[in-house]
């Protein structure tokens, strides 16, 4: 005597297939399941469009330039040195730095005016205290409560 379960490979009634949720995995595209999942943006790729010039304050821009503009800044791009000074400038700690430094790397050994937006407020958070993370960047950015400003970067 045999007893059909729910696990059990029924056959095709009257040559139509089915599927317990209805799809039809023999059709392109039939199944969600075979839908490429979509590509990640990498660390760097967010850090250069997470601040765009037009959302940051125009501390920022202003720091960006003064910055860029000495001997630690070239073609439209501020170096390790410059982010450095920066810092000291913000009585950061080594730590904090470190911490800084580590999120901020993927997006090279100088940064762009958006990244340098992205290191600015990294520092910002860091001298309230608070988690040093893009996610804290973005959630200022959405709610444009700016960090302190970073003086003395001359």
């Amino acid at each position: 005597k045999s007893r059909q379960t729910l696990f059990d490979d029924p056959s095709p009634a009257n040559g139509s297939q089915s599927s317990l949720f209805a799809d039809d995995d023999s059709t392109p595209g039939g199944s969600p399941w075979g839908m490429p999942t979509p590509k990640k943006a990498s660390k760097g790729e967010v850090i250069s469009t997470l601040l765009p010039g037009g959302d940051a304050p125009d501390s920022y821009v202003d720091a960006f330039e003064t910055v860029q503009s000495t001997e630690f800044g070239q073609s439209g791009t501020v170096d390790v040195a410059g982010m450095t000074r920066v810092m000291n400038a913000a009585k950061l700690g080594a730590d904090q730095q470190a911490r800084v430094m580590n999120t901020i790397a993927p997006a090279g050994s100088s940064l762009r005016r958006n990244e340098f937006n992205v290191f600015l407020a990294l520092v910002g958070l860091a001298q309230e205290g608070d988690d040093i993370t893009l996610d804290g960047v973005d959630e200022r950015r959405k709610s444009k409560c700016w960090v302190p400003q970073v003086n003395n970067v001359r």
